[in-house]
């Protein structure tokens, strides 16, 4: 929402027009040496990359506790749809409309071409594990403070018990967002 929309967009609330959107969250779980360190809700994204070193780090992602894969890359995301429009999306994950009750996970720059993002359902456990790392490798949240993770450490994301609700004046949709602010579909 632009700024000058929103002394607008708080009255319209108080009248009760303004459109609510409610958009879901994602439980991260910290696990260092099998124990639960921290835990974070996020609007956007958790992602486990390597820091600043050219060289990537080993990862295993496990849906719903069964293996997907064991691949090396710079990192992995794990998605909300509303953070499918973000840092997923420049990792080239897929766009997803707010709505839909999904998580994704997106490799970032995979070694292997047959490792692709994969979409899945929103009830889904999602674990992503540090397998190797050639220097520093982070956790992050939304964006936000980055933790240092170590060979063998856990990140569980799973939908959160909470969600979040965004005010807008009018329902905006998510293509009217996409062609102003990515020029979707300009030639």
């Amino acid at each position: 929402m632009p700024l000058s929309d929103l002394y607008r967009t708080l009255q319209a609330w108080c009248e009760g027009t303004a459109a609510i959107e409610v958009r879901s969250l994602m439980r991260a779980v910290l696990f260092r040496a099998g124990e639960r360190t921290r835990q974070w809700d996020a609007l956007n994204d958790v992602v486990v990359a390597k820091g600043t070193i050219a060289r990537m780090a080993d990862f295993t992602v496990e849906i719903d506790r069964q293996l997907v894969a064991t691949f090396r890359a710079d990192g992995v995301i794990v998605s909300t749809p509303t953070g499918s429009t973000a840092y997923n999306l420049a990792a080239d994950g897929p766009i997803v409309m707010p709505t839909v009750n999904a998580m994704l996970v997106t490799p970032i720059c995979p070694h292997l071409l047959t490792i692709r993002p994969i979409v899945v359902p929103g009830e889904s456990a999602i674990g992503v594990r540090v397998v190797g790392v050639p220097n520093e490798t982070y956790l992050t949240v939304d964006g936000q403070e980055a933790v240092a993770m170590h060979v063998g450490d856990e990140v569980h994301c799973c939908r959160s018990e909470y969600s979040v609700r965004l005010l807008r004046l009018k329902p905006n949709g998510l293509f009217n967002v996409l062609r102003s602010k990515l020029k979707w579909g300009v030639r």
